[in-house]
């Protein structure tokens, strides 16, 4: 069992960090925006030291010694309640060696954020046993203007404790999405209008219902981790799966990887999310083709098209909660509560 941090409240102080790319300063004006939505939601707001100088180094924020003070300054604030980071990047992983999990494990915390910060997730879930929370950040997230996704931050909230408690928790189904990339570092991207498509809903494309905890990691990043000490033990769990800016060349190569690391020997079902700017390069055959070519041999339940990663809107998973599928009936529900005070 992973350690659940208590409730998020309104008036609750939110820290931000940067620990990979400098997206609040190449992209400062939407970070901004962010920023100032959390506060008007009712919460405090404090940057981290990196954040707030808006240091940029190149594609980094900083050394891998300043990312990882800067989180453990954030976390150990005893006026944060939650810590959300700023964007992805492709270097969170630099951070992990210096992270002082003996605090963390002692004093759970909300950590929320996805993408390259599924390496952070993976090190606080297998060293300092804590529940985190795959789920929105600060620019991608809460800076879309002139608001986040209505779902978004519906499921946001409730993962974070800010609605009633629930029994179980059914994830929607949005009737919509978007991988419309609209460029922020440009000064008009508040005059662009998000293109919607119509969501043909998650697919099954193998019947089976499982029961056990979820996980929820970005693909590329979870690859980066294989021979760690910080690489997740999968064993009966639910794995979410899912990627930025991919083609199938790219999924092939990484979930087979995966695949001969054993790491899909005991998986009771995987959730695969939509991609953005997926490319089938011209294939013959489609995703959801190309799984059941890679899983021919596993009889695990799979769904596709879900809705928790880069695409709008995201859905919130909490790290580790017992989870409920039902593919034939394109059903995913938790059962538990990602709160340990609630």
């Amino acid at each position: 069992m992973l350690q659940r941090p208590k409730r998020l409240k309104k008036g609750d102080t939110i820290g931000i960090i940067t620990p990979s790319f400098a997206g609040n300063v190449v992209l400062r004006d939407k970070f901004e925006t962010g920023v100032e939505f959390l506060r008007s939601q009712g919460f405090d707001v404090l940057l981290g030291d990196l954040t707030a100088k808006f240091k940029n180094d190149g594609y980094r924020s900083g050394t891998p010694e300043e990312r990882a003070q800067e989180f453990n300054a954030v976390y150990k604030n005893p006026g944060v309640s939650c810590i959300i980071f700023s964007i992805g990047g492709s270097n969170s992983g630099s951070l992990l060696e210096y992270i002082d999990y003996r605090f963390i494990r002692n004093n759970p915390k909300i950590v929320c954020g996805y993408s390259d910060a599924t390496a952070i997730h993976c090190a606080l879930q297998k060293v300092a046993r804590l529940c985190t929370f795959y789920g929105p950040a600060v620019i991608p997230s809460f800076g879309e203007f002139p608001a986040p996704h209505e779902i978004t931050l519906d499921c946001w909230e409730s993962q974070m404790g800010l609605k009633d408690t629930f029994a179980s928790y059914a994830f929607p189904r949005p009737e919509a999405y978007s991988d419309h990339f609209i460029d922020a570092a440009d000064s008009k991207w508040k005059t662009v209008k998000r293109e919607f498509k119509q969501n043909e809903g998650w697919q099954n494309i193998r019947d089976g219902n499982a029961k056990a905890p979820i996980f929820a990691y970005n693909l590329n990043t979870l690859v980066s981790l294989a021979g760690t000490k910080y690489f997740p033990d999968l064993k009966n769990s639910i794995l979410c799966l899912e990627q930025m800016d991919t083609d199938m060349a790219k999924e092939e190569r990484q979930l087979h990887q995966l695949k001969l690391m054993g790491v899909f020997k005991h998986v009771k079902a995987l959730i695969v999310s939509k991609a953005e700017r997926f490319s089938n390069l011209n294939a013959s055959f489609d995703h959801n083709e190309l799984l059941l070519e890679i899983f021919h041999k596993e009889n695990f339940p799979i769904i596709t098209n879900f809705d928790c990663g880069h695409t709008h809107p995201m859905l919130t998973i909490a790290q580790g909660v017992e989870c409920e599928i039902s593919a034939s009936a394109d059903n995913v529900s938790v059962l538990q509560h990602g709160m340990g005070v609630v």
